[in-house]
């Protein structure tokens, strides 16, 4: 008798959860799976939503990942089990001392792509064609086989089912580029991986150009301008400087000359041109625009603020000059102005992605990983090709407790930016927090040979600790001291670790080094958990009876449930023992001062 997951929990009522397992029982799992992501999102201790996304997830190490996330929530869950013993998993053994989260501590700017960078080649129309990432086999579908899906329910680990991998085929075409102007750029010759644009059909349309004031004396400039939109750039170059010539007061036909050459990749003639068109009128503001773009092409650190804000000040329905000037605020760490200016450009273009991917980037810096999903998605619907939007939504899922989400995106967004360190070092912390340790470590790897950082090297010993490797982790704990990271967290790590590789004494000496009266709660907390399991190695009673007494005096709100759970244990364990060696049994225990006695305490189970 196969059962649906269904079956083992309490229904839940939630319309989207029952949205996503009638999508998924049709037969339409990737509809299934974005309904499940975003039950995930408001109820992620959901365990009936981990199961149905066990179904439909894309690997065997994500599906044992719900499944572990569904025992975490509903310990007792039969098809759980019997999913994970299917898949290899083994439930047996008895539970070791529990211990933190792997930590994520570490400060990831994400800039914004700016100018030529955001340029992307596009083509109008929203039909979505399938992504090759340069054969690295990231993306493929799953299509699940449906079991008695009417009368007997629905089961994801039944024998009779069946995966059919789908795989994305590659539309290798140039399209147009959706800047302010629908130029394409000059075709380039990649080094690395073939550019996302190249193998996705934009479905963001372009925005029209700045600039079509009319010139009926001049033919060349009606034809310049038809050479313009189909991408003859050399040809409109021509015929345009043709026209300017015939009308030498015409600001919008410098202009657009900049214009072309800023495409072309010649920033001293753009920049000349745009000269050319203030001089003719001081009050046009798209040349302050151009003046501004181009200068940030020439020198990533140039001042480009005033030209801006003159831009703004002279056009505020110039909306590509929001863009520009929120670009700037992220760049210069400055999120509460970016967000208002990306505000401003999704009022004046709602159809571009640029705003909404930078409400998204100002979002995360402003710690908001749920707002920031929902704009980084409204990106991504209108632009699949816009690189910068597949960091943005793997970063806002990550922070929303889904690495689970934010793999598939970060995998496709370091494939084809194997050059910024910040996407390795995000996606090194999603396959962490999904225990996939070797991806994890790969990824650290990548990030440490581009730049050097203490947080990857943080994140590396935890991993092996995770994995039991102790001493290799003292070696990164210890390379982070060197660094100058010497705060409580990396000192309590660093203990772990020389527990981790034997050195108990050690281990002890580092705990106690991080003993001080300034000591927040949850680190006294820790602090005891952690130098108490070095006591008891240590056979050291009379300090570990301590150590568990002072973390059962906190407040049972700031201690880990199955913390308190083995301090008890602990505790009785030297009860006992303390009993029955004490003349006529009775029970004696040294208390520290303002400590209550364990056997006083009655743990209260979490909620």
């Amino acid at each position: 008798m196969l059962h649906s997951p269904c079956r083992q929990t309490t229904m839940n009522e939630n319309p989207l959860l029952k949205q996503a397992i009638q999508a998924i029982r049709s037969g339409k799992n990737v509809q299934g799976r974005d309904l499940l992501a975003q039950v995930l999102r408001q109820t992620p201790q959901d365990p009936e939503a981990w199961l149905w996304m066990s179904a439909v997830v894309r690997s065997e190490k994500e599906r044992i990942y719900c499944l572990q996330q569904v025992l975490k929530y509903d310990p007792g869950n039969l098809t759980a089990k019997r999913g994970l013993t299917s898949l290899g998993v083994s439930l047996e053994g008895e539970p070791e001392p529990p211990t933190l989260p792997t930590p994520r501590k570490w400060s990831l700017e994400t800039p914004p792509e700016t100018g030529g960078d955001l340029e992307k080649t596009a083509l109008p129309g929203r039909n979505k064609v399938s992504l090759a990432l340069a054969g690295v086999a990231l993306c493929f579908l799953l299509s699940l086989g449906m079991v008695n899906a009417q009368n007997q329910g629905w089961f994801p680990f039944a024998p009779r089912l069946t995966v059919t991998p789908v795989p994305w085929s590659p539309t290798p075409t140039l399209f147009f580029t959706p800047t302010v102007t629908p130029l394409p750029s000059p075709t380039p010759t990649y080094p690395g991986p073939t550019p996302l644009a190249m193998l996705l059909e934009a479905t963001y349309t372009p925005t029209p150009l700045f600039v079509v004031t009319p010139h009926p004396i001049s033919e060349a400039f009606r034809t310049g301008i038809r050479a313009y939109e189909r991408g003859e750039l050399s040809l409109a170059l021509e015929l345009l400087t043709q026209a300017a010539e015939v009308e030498t007061r015409a600001a919008d036909i410098q202009y657009l000359i900049g214009e072309i050459y800023r495409l072309l990749g010649q920033p001293d003639q753009a920049l000349q041109a745009y000269e050319a068109s203030l001089s003719l009128n001081p009050d046009f503001a798209p040349a302050y625009l151009g003046r501004a773009r181009v200068s940030l092409q020439a020198d990533p650190d140039a001042a480009i603020l005033e030209d801006l804000n003159r831009a703004i000040h002279l056009d505020a329905g110039l909306g590509e000059a929001w863009l520009e000037r929120a670009a700037y605020y992220l760049r210069s760490d400055e999120p509460d102005p970016a967000l208002e200016d990306a505000n401003q450009a999704v009022k004046i273009l709602p159809q571009s992605p640029l705003g909404y991917l930078y409400q998204a980037q100002a979002y995360l810096a402003l710690q908001d990983p749920q707002t920031a999903l929902v704009a980084a998605l409204t990106a991504y619907n209108l632009d699949l090709t816009l690189l910068p939007v597949y960091q943005a939504l793997g970063q806002a899922y990550l922070l929303s407790g889904l690495p689970l989400l934010a793999v598939e995106p970060l995998e496709i967004y370091s494939v084809f930016h194997p050059e910024d360190p910040g996407g390795w070092a995000l996606l090194a912390q999603a396959y962490a927090d999904m225990e996939r340790y070797a991806d994890a470590l790969q990824a650290v790897q990548k990030t440490l040979e581009l730049e050097e950082n203490p947080a990857m090297l943080t994140l590396r010993g935890t991993i092996y600790l995770s994995m039991g490797n102790g001493q290799q982790a003292v070696n990164d704990f210890m390379q982070v001291r060197e660094h100058g990271e010497r705060n409580f967290d990396n000192g309590l790590l660093l203990g772990r670790a020389l527990f981790a590789a034997g050195r108990l004494e050690e281990a002890i000496a580092q705990y106690t080094s991080l003993e001080t009266p300034a000591l927040e709660a949850e680190q006294r907390i820790s602090l005891y958990y952690w130098r108490g399991l070095a006591y008891d190695q240590a056979k050291d009673s009379e300090r570990a009876i301590r150590d568990w007494q002072g973390l059962l005096a906190e407040e049972k709100e700031l201690v880990p449930l199955e913390w308190i759970q083995y301090a008890t244990q602990r505790l009785k364990v030297y009860l006992q023992v303390t009993a029955s060696s004490t003349p006529g049994g009775t029970r004696t225990l040294t208390v520290a001062p303002g400590v209550t006695p364990a056997q006083d305490r009655t743990p209260t189970p979490a909620p």
